[in-house]
């Protein structure tokens, strides 16, 4: 069991909002060019 200190976990929440805000950005770019 390893541990991970709060500031891995706080980078690691903050990139996967980074990801799923890019992710959510770029899908409503595709829906309004149809």
């Amino acid at each position: 069991m390893f541990v991970v200190d709060r500031q891995t976990t706080f980078n690691l929440i903050l990139e996967a909002q980074e990801r799923f805000q890019s992710m959510c950005i770029a899908l409503c770019k595709a829906l309004s060019a149809m």
